[in-house]
């Protein structure tokens, strides 16, 4: 229950800020601002990872641990260029960076595994109830 809130929450809070970024930029010719720019050009880094990763996923990787080593590598190669083609790269965030990717993507698979153990739990349950249901009703 909670997660689904904070999931929910998660997700109104990126359609508002896409919302806030986007809306003015159409109706307000000099609105173009740095916190702006700045908020559209992660949405763009997020398009891309996530597409990416998507593309990933129907390439067969022998272990979990590859796979995981895979999507970190294109990540932090995204995120690096992304950086350098924005100009978000100075020497001091280059220290930083690395930090900021390990952070994000440490938290993106631990929601990833809640998810999936929530999902497993389902699936067991309707197994449970299938296997209930059947001892119950017998078919003849």
């Amino acid at each position: 229950m909670i997660r689904e809130f904070l999931r929910q929450t998660f997700v109104t809070y990126g359609l508002i800020v896409l919302a806030v970024t986007i809306i003015p930029l159409i109706f307000l010719e000099d609105y173009l601002s740095q916190p702006v720019v700045f908020l559209l050009q992660l949405f763009v880094l997020t398009l891309i990872i996530r597409l990416s990763l998507l593309l990933v996923q129907y390439v067969e990787l022998k272990t979990p641990l590859i796979e995981y080593m895979v999507d970190f590598v294109i990540v932090t190669v995204e995120v690096m260029s992304t950086g350098m083609l924005f100009g978000w790269l100075t020497k001091e965030s280059r220290i930083i960076f690395p930090v900021i990717i390990i952070f994000v993507f440490i938290s993106v698979y631990v929601l990833n595994a809640l998810r999936i153990q929530k999902d497993v739990e389902q699936i067991n349950d309707q197994i449970q109830l299938r296997k209930r249901v059947k001892k119950e009703f017998p078919s003849e």
